[in-house]
């Protein structure tokens, strides 16, 4: 597994219908001794309920993710359950931590800003058209959908006590105390 960990964030749209807004999955690496959140897959499509756990499920198996974050806003069991069933059914059970959204979209997605003014945030470059489009025009975007799943990182990292090792003084400096 290495230093990196990865979990599988999940923003479903609440229907598939052909004005409403996509489903948003994050596949996010925490390295945290190098300080940086690597955005490894981005998805926005329209899915269906099964559409949707196997999209995430198979992201899950790919990437090795240690845990699955869902929003549950407004949907809470309609979401969680089917999605605990239809890993139990796959056997492909991962932790599944419910995340609530808390204040505005808006809100969620200002507070990833001091990590990407720090340097923390590196996107994968072949899967980050639809990500950094609505990046670039947030708060005026019309799709919230990527940005919102991602914002996710700091809630779910936050409940899981991960957070960046402190750096340490090397030898040197301690030399000259």
């Amino acid at each position: 597994r290495g230093r990196l960990e990865t979990v599988i964030l999940v923003d479903p749209a609440k229907t598939v219908k052909l004005h409403s807004c996509e489903s948003g999955i994050v596949v996010v690496g925490l390295d945290r001794k190098a300080g940086k959140v690597y955005v490894r897959r981005v998805v926005a499509e329209k899915l269906y309920p099964d559409q949707l756990y196997d999209r995430v499920l198979e992201l899950a198996v790919q990437f090795r993710a240690s845990a699955i974050g869902l929003e549950v806003t407004s949907l809470n069991e309609f979401i969680t359950y089917p999605f605990k069933n239809e890993m139990v059914k796959r056997g492909k059970i991962y932790p599944l931590i419910e995340l609530k959204a808390v204040g505005k979209k808006e809100e969620r997605i200002a507070s990833m800003v001091p990590f990407y003014r720090n340097g923390h945030v590196i996107h994968n470059e072949e899967d980050a058209g639809v990500l950094e489009g609505q990046l670039m025009s947030f708060p005026r975007c019309t799709r919230f959908d990527a940005i919102d799943a991602l914002a996710y990182f700091v809630k779910l990292f936050d409940i899981g006590d991960r957070f960046f090792d402190s750096e340490s003084p090397d030898e040197d400096e301690y030399a000259e105390l």
